[in-house]
């Protein structure tokens, strides 16, 4: 009995002193490295977030493009990066972004919505004006109509602009842009005739005059003719 109480006190003190041991550079914990390196890319990814916050994209990109290299945050830190950079206006290396998360997801509205986006903000008109034309007919959407109409605007499209706008007022007679879209649109409708809202005062004139009743003198006259 002594013999296992003297065992097993050896036993605990010997456990002890690796777990002890473990935590010291000589003897390392398996696995350890890698939570290790995963903290560092966690932490990164929370600068980057800090600075974005702060709309400081510079420093965010620098940081989100670190945590990259993490197989966890690959995917979301390369989804902030590129839209920090349309945040800041570099539309060149948003492009390249948004453009390499579609190729994985080329279904995504709302990454198609941001591609159109920056193509427009690019002056690539013809390629956000293809882009989002193909969007509205997947689906009825204001936020489409609405920047599809401007790029036809920015493009002096006036017909196809006002043809889109009447579509818009129908699906969407209440939203607030509609007015400010017509006053954009304004300059590009031709002006009407005058020749139009001339024909249509002769045409309430000329009743009036054929139906008018006969003067005094006109009655004068007929009366002495009776006699």
């Amino acid at each position: 009995m002594k013999r296992f109480f003297v065992l097993t006190a050896f036993l605990i003190f010997s456990f002890s002193t690796v777990l002890t041991s473990c935590t010291s550079s000589s003897l390392k914990i398996p696995g350890e490295d890698g939570v290790r390196v995963s903290s560092i890319y966690k932490e990164y990814f929370s600068i980057a977030q800090a600075y974005e916050e702060q709309k400081n994209y510079t420093k965010a990109v620098t940081y989100y493009k670190m945590a990259q290299n993490d197989k966890a945050l690959k995917e979301t830190a390369f989804y902030r990066t590129g839209r920090c950079y349309a945040l800041s206006k570099d539309w060149d290396n948003a492009l390249f972004y948004y453009n390499e998360l579609l190729k994985k997801d080329p279904e995504n509205t709302s990454l198609r919505l941001s591609v159109a986006y920056i193509n427009a903000m690019k002056g690539e008109l013809d390629a956000a004006s293809k882009e989002y034309e193909a969007l509205l007919a997947d689906s009825v959407d204001a936020a489409v109509y609405k920047n599809y109409i401007s790029v036809l605007i920015a493009q002096k499209n006036g017909e196809k602009a006002s043809e889109l706008l009447e579509r818009f007022t129908a699906d969407f007679p209440d939203d607030d842009s509609l007015k400010t879209l017509y006053e954009k649109l304004k300059p590009l409708l031709p002006e009407e005739e005058p020749a139009k809202a001339d024909a249509g005062e002769e045409k309430q004139e000329k009743p009036a005059s054929e139906t008018a009743a006969p003067s005094d003198a006109d009655a004068g006259s007929k009366s002495e003719k009776n006699q």
